[in-house]
């Protein structure tokens, strides 16, 4: 599920989230570990095997599951293996990612999973990231409002736009499900203002799209923002 970053939670989650998750500074050096870019193409591979096998309930699960994998899980779990089996970061994140892989992969032929054995990577590549990982992001237990069809969509606020956007751009294989939507303010075209987003994969923008209050999308060509149709 994609990570969504929305303005009412900036100015509360910037000093946390930046402790807490993996920093991009830190995921383009793990990057460079082969036994961790691994991981992160299974981890990927499965998702997208996922999409493809699973009903819309089903995946629409995983996507939510994802979500919150992505904000605290991943984190909690790598914090675990390097208090009690001492690895690096580099190590633990590694396992982490290659058993959340084998996870969603169970959901499609689950006799095949095996989440609890962890995988043991080698050490080819750095480990000058920091060796400790924080505590909890606290849960967002706020409800997420229902997205609304594009026939009769109106959106009023950031939250809005960001489920509404998710869910159309995604149906217009705009962007795939494992990439995020970052809020970043309001921006005007032709005279409305609009709620602006950019699609990022692994921290790496990818697109940037704005949507306005009736549910007219636009995308970012560089120059410019068109309508999507």
């Amino acid at each position: 599920m994609r990570k969504i970053l929305l303005l009412s939670f900036v100015v509360v989650m910037c000093c946390v989230s930046s402790a807490l998750a993996l920093s991009d500074r830190e995921y383009r050096k793990m990057m460079s570990n082969s036994e961790f870019r691994n991981a992160d193409s299974a981890l990927n591979k499965a998702y997208m095997d996922a999409k493809n096998s699973l009903s819309p309930e089903e995946f629409n699960a995983l996507k939510k599951s994802q979500a919150q994998w992505i904000r605290t899980v991943r984190d909690n779990e790598a914090k675990q293996l390097i208090r009690t089996r001492k690895m690096n970061r580099v190590k633990a994140y590694t396992q982490v990612t290659l058993a959340r892989a084998e996870y969603v992969r169970g959901l499609i032929v689950p006799e095949e999973a095996d989440t609890e054995e962890y995988y043991e990577p080698t050490d080819d590549g750095p480990d000058d990231v920091p060796d400790d990982v924080p505590g909890d992001v606290p849960d967002d237990d706020t409800p997420s409002p229902s997205p609304q069809s594009s026939s009769s969509a109106k959106v009023s606020s950031a939250e809005e736009a960001a489920e509404y956007l998710d869910e159309r751009l995604t149906e217009l294989e705009k962007i795939m499900p494992t990439e995020s939507l970052e809020y970043s303010g309001t921006t005007d075209i032709d005279g409305e203002t609009c709620w602006e987003f950019s699609s990022r994969f692994n921290f790496n923008e990818t697109g940037r799209y704005a949507v306005n209050s009736s549910g007219k999308i636009y995308e970012y060509d560089g120059e410019k923002y068109n309508p999507v149709k």
